[in-house]
């Protein structure tokens, strides 16, 4: 969240909808945030849209590992 609101320029709230998204795993809705986000990037923090586009990827894939189910209980 604190990189879509530092990085890319969006209100809490919308960096606050893309958590909920990507800890869904909701692929169709991320996507939808891919331009917004690439955008923001570059107009927020000057960054090139290769960067911005790179660092939205990398936010994706790692959503599959920073989300996963934190509080699930091993049974033995």
């Amino acid at each position: 969240m604190a990189m879509c609101v530092k990085i890319a320029g969006f209100p809490e709230e919308d960096a606050d909808r893309i958590r909920k998204v990507l800890g869904k795993k909701k692929s169709e809705e991320v996507e939808k945030w891919r331009e917004p986000f690439i955008e923001g990037c570059i107009k927020t923090s000057k960054i090139s849209e290769y960067e911005a586009a790179n660092l939205f990827e990398n936010i994706q894939t790692g959503a599959d590992y920073l989300f996963n189910k934190s509080h699930a209980v091993l049974k033995k």
